[in-house]
């Protein structure tokens, strides 16, 4: 009997197990968010949805602080499946999910089957991770695009449609999360990077003029929803989305007189603070460190 014939049966053995663990897996991260604490941010986003559903535009007739991005994945599932709660954290699970498999495959593609398999223990069973991901809130919108785009820059050929694809996820990206706004130059300048690695033009002339407008193109329609809202109003847009929330994070109650002022006021703060300016508006250690953990695995790549 061949080598390869002895090992059929320990592979089949080791997909079965692995198949079961995963099944289990899935069970009891679905039970568990079914039943999981109502808490923190999400009964006021799981208001703003249904507010949505009602026909109201967020920002433009009620108050919200995040862009429309982030509410529209919500307000789809609402649409077409299920207004509900579960419904709605049923959504913020499949990223869940769907992050911790594309960082395991990521980590294996780069590290190999062991560290994929600690990669994988680490998020599927880390509480803060699920806790921060698997209800109604902007991380789970966030943190799935982005890995997205992450896979999609460094394992996908570059390309013009990649550019435009890539430049969508992004734009959604930041559409879901203002600060995810530096990211984006630096996934262009590796876009960039790509493309002059594979072409027979290496300059930093032709990169720009083959990937720069199409990922420009798929940035603008990935973010149109909060663009259309900006120019809707833009002082609202800027009252909702910056200036109250850096009030409360600089603790002042005066920024300036005029919207100028008020910009430079916080534009000024921000540089004081450098890590809250990359990873977080309001200094909150939850998103520097997710966000930080995030930006650690980009930069293996």
């Amino acid at each position: 009997m061949s080598n390869k014939s002895k090992s059929r049966p320990v592979e089949k053995m080791i997909k079965g197990t692995v198949s079961f663990f995963l099944l289990a897996w899935l069970t009891y991260l679905v039970v568990t968010v079914l039943f999981y604490t109502v808490g923190g941010d999400a009964p006021s986003y799981f208001y703003s949805i249904h507010l949505m559903l009602d026909g109201q535009v967020p920002i433009i007739d009620f108050f919200a602080l995040q862009p429309p991005g982030f509410f529209l994945p919500f307000y789809i599932i609402g649409k077409l499946i299920s207004p509900s709660w579960e419904a709605m954290r049923l959504l913020s699970l499949a990223s869940f999910v769907s992050t911790c498999l594309i960082t395991t495959y990521i980590v294996r593609r780069q590290f190999g089957d062991l560290w994929a398999g600690i990669a994988f223990v680490l998020m599927g069973f880390s509480h803060f991770w699920f806790y921060w991901n698997a209800t109604i809130i902007h991380y789970s919108v966030t943190n799935f695009l982005f890995m997205t785009a992450f896979v999609l820059l460094h394992y996908r050929p570059p390309s013009r449609v990649n550019s435009v694809v890539l430049g969508f996820v992004l734009g959604w990206c930041v559409n879901s999360r203002l600060i995810m706004g530096p990211v984006t130059l630096f996934f262009l300048y590796l876009l960039m990077q790509n493309f002059r690695a594979h072409a027979s033009d290496r300059s930093w002339w032709n990169a720009t003029m083959e990937v720069v407008p199409p990922f420009l193109i798929g940035g603008l329609v990935g973010a149109a929803p909060g663009i259309l809202v900006f120019l809707m109003d833009p002082t609202v847009t800027y009252l909702n989305l910056l200036n109250l929330r850096s009030a409360l994070a600089v603790d002042t109650n005066f920024l300036g007189e005029t919207l100028w002022q008020q910009f430079l006021t916080v534009f000024q703060r921000r540089l004081e603070n450098i890590p809250a300016f990359f990873f977080w508006i309001d200094t909150s250690q939850k998103a520097q460190i997710c966000n930080s953990v995030v930006l650690l695995i980009a930069s293996f790549g």
